[in-house]
C-alpha cells in the first residue's frame, strides 16, 4: 500500500497533503516554502509517516506551465 503526498504548486509557498490509498488524510496540510530546507523538512515528514504506517511513499504534483 502507498502513502500518497499531493502537492499544490504555487509560486512561493506550496501546500501538501498526505493521504492513504483509501483517502484518509494523515495529519494536517503541510506548507512548503520554495527553499531547500523546507523541501528537506517535507521529505522527512513523508518518510517518517511512511515508516510509521508501513506504507510506500509516492509524491505527485499538478502540472504547471504551458
Amino acid at each position: 500500500m502507498y502513502l500518497n503526498a499531493g502537492i499544490d504548486v504555487v509560486k512561493n509557498i506550496h501546500e501538501a497533503c498526505l493521504l492513504t490509498e483509501s483517502g484518509e488524510q494523515i495529519g494536517n496540510f503541510i506548507r512548503i516554502k520554495n527553499s531547500k530546507s523546507s523541501i528537506e523538512k517535507f521529505r522527512g515528514s513523508v518518510e517518517s509517516a511512511a515508516r510509521e504506517l508501513n506504507l510506500i511513499p509516492r509524491i505527485g504534483m499538478e502540472a504547471t506551465g504551458i
